[in-house]
C-alpha cells in the first residue's frame, strides 16, 4: 500500500503474526498500517530498542501494539512485530 510516498512492509515475523489474527482485526490493522505509512514522522506511543540497537516505535491500535521503524532511504514503514495486549 502506498500513501504519501511511503509504503508499509510487513517483515516475516509480523506477517506470520498477522496471518493468525482474526479477520475483523486484520481489516483494522491493514487500515492502521496504511495510516502509519501516510504519517512516517508521526510521534509514537512507545519506543523499543532491538538487539542491534535500532530504534523501533510502538503504536497502539485497538488491542494490539504495532512495532515498526521507518526506513526513509527507501520510503518504507517496516512493521516488525504485532503484539496482542
Amino acid at each position: 500500500m502506498n500513501s504519501g510516498g511511503y509504503r508499509f512492509v510487513l517483515e516475516q515475523a509480523a506477517f506470520e503474526q498477522f496471518t493468525r489474527i482474526r479477520e475483523e482485526d486484520g481489516d483494522l490493522l491493514i487500515v492502521f498500517f496504511g495510516w502509519l505509512a501516510g504519517r512516517p514522522f508521526e510521534s509514537t506511543d512507545y519506543q523499543v530498542i532491538d538487539g542491534d540497537g535500532r530504534e523501533h516505535y510502538g503504536h497502539a491500535c485497538g488491542p494490539y501494539v504495532i512495532v515498526a521503524w521507518t526506513d526513509h532511504s527507501v520510503r518504507e514503514v517496516r512493521i516488525v512485530q504485532i503484539i496482542k495486549t
